[in-house]
């Protein structure tokens, strides 16, 4: 769905007088049902799991179990893919920091895939949060009482003008039920404040602590345009469902939340920078060590994967055919994980290599280009000193990054092979240090001291 049919459907739809148990029922909904009517994907679906995966998901339930049992004045909620290998520590690249800052923190992490063992962070107190979910499921599940739905001809309605079948009682639980374990947890802590490196994902809870006067502050953790469903909202809401305070990479952001946009107003938005990224430019590996299978080639590419359903294979067939033409380039795809359709493709040309085991904003520093759709690497690797060439699939590249990066020398949007092609021949004499100086605007320097001034600001106020 694109943007501006969400925001069709927001505008004309009286869409925040729909509630249930007290809730406005529209923030719990929307972006599930935007998922699902973009991909036919339930974002709270659970699917089997073969014997193997259980037995491992039992192992991660009880990481960290005794720090459930300690007093904090903090809280975070992350997810194990934010950790980067710095100095022989896996580091939160999100939160970590920020939770550093604030004495007496915890953070409940998922596992994504996997912890990590606690003598391998630096996070002093983290916990599995899959006894979180264990808890939604089971008020999910022994929730017996019917929901009663106030004006649900509404959401009929809307659902029939879009022509879909969404069980969006099965989401209005779950999220109910997020609710009723944060506040589970407000009730065990008393936390000052709740660190969030995803609140769309977390409305229940961002909605709990706040009903109980907690501040919550969300922390990029990826791209933000004016193309995201998510960070758009078309209609005054209840601003219990969204955070208090937004981190952002950079001043780009502060102009997204300007804008006919109720996510946040845009004074709460504060750019603090991306920590990894400050780590990686002071790296001093080189091609050769790092990937010596592309230290032949003379021109590399790094190529970063987007998992969408079809679009990210003709994504792969793009890169393959531009890969055949110019056998003389090196092309290094980077998926976001084991089930990206790369893994699919059948007979890949020489010059292009599958790096699945290194970092992603090391090869993007290494390499003299950088390609993706819409990922937020676009930006990152702008910092990083590394041009892109944006593929427009569907034009997607353009909704989510043409605002941004559309009139910037060191961005260029291509539809075509051909094109592709020609404009790899305009980047390759571009010089890292103009690039990095050109794009200072999109993430901003000096991560660690804007953060603590951020904090002090905060929770002082």
């Amino acid at each position: 769905m694109s943007i501006e049919k969400i925001k069709y459907f927001e505008t004309k739809y009286e869409v925040e007088t729909i509630r249930a148990n007290g809730h406005q029922v529209w923030p719990l909904i929307r972006y599930s049902l935007w998922a699902f009517y973009s991909s036919e994907v339930s974002p709270i679906s659970v699917g089997f799991f073969g014997f193997t995966r259980i037995i491992e998901l039992v192992k991660q339930f009880f990481y960290g179990f005794i720090s459930f049992f300690g007093r904090y004045n903090y809280l975070g909620f992350s997810d194990s893919s934010e950790r980067k290998l710095i100095n022989d520590k896996w580091v939160d690249k999100s939160v970590d920091f920020i939770l550093e800052s604030l004495p007496r923190s915890l953070l409940f992490e998922i596992p994504l895939p996997r912890h990590y063992p606690t003598t391998k962070i630096p996070t002093l107190h983290i916990a599995s949060k899959l006894p979180l979910y264990a808890l939604e499921r089971m008020y999910t599940i022994f929730n017996l009482k019917s929901t009663k739905i106030e004006n649900e001809h509404i959401i009929k309605q809307l659902l029939d003008e879009m022509g879909v079948d969404f069980d969006y009682l099965k989401v209005i639980k779950r999220n109910t039920a997020q609710y009723k374990v944060g506040k589970l947890i407000w009730r065990l802590y008393k936390p000052k404040g709740v660190i969030i490196q995803c609140a769309y994902t977390n409305t229940g809870f961002v909605k709990a602590f706040k009903d109980n006067g907690v501040k919550v502050i969300e922390v990029q953790h990826g791209l933000i345009s004016s193309g995201h469903v998510a960070y758009n909202i078309f209609k005054k809401l209840d601003n219990s469902y969204f955070p208090d305070y937004f981190l952002s990479y950079g001043d780009q952001e502060i102009g997204i939340f300007k804008n006919e946009n109720f996510y946040i107003p845009a004074d709460r938005v504060i750019p603090a920078g991306h920590y990894y990224l400050e780590i990686i430019r002071k790296s001093k590996r080189t091609l050769k060590e790092y990937l010596p299978e592309a230290s032949g080639y003379r021109y590399c590419v790094s190529v970063t994967g987007q998992l969408l359903p079809h679009i990210e294979l003709r994504f792969i067939k793009f890169i393959i055919e531009v890969a055949k033409q110019i056998s003389e380039t090196c092309f290094i795809y980077i998926p976001r994980n084991l089930s990206s359709d790369i893994y699919k493709a059948d007979r890949l040309p020489s010059n292009l290599i599958i790096a699945s085991d290194r970092d992603t904003y090391e090869i993007i520093r290494l390499t003299s280009c950088h390609t993706t759709m819409y990922s937020t690497c676009a930006i990152e690797a702008l910092a990083l000193g590394t041009p892109n060439i944006l593929v427009n699939i569907d034009n997607l590249a353009q909704v989510h990054l043409g605002e941004t990066l559309c009139s910037r020398k060191s961005t260029i949007f291509v539809d075509t092979v051909e094109e592709y092609i020609e404009a790899l021949n305009r980047v390759k004499g571009c010089r890292k240090e103009e690039i990095v100086k050109l794009n200072s605007d999109l993430i901003s320097p000096h991560y660690q001291n804007n953060v603590r001034e951020s904090l002090k600001t905060i929770f002082t106020t």
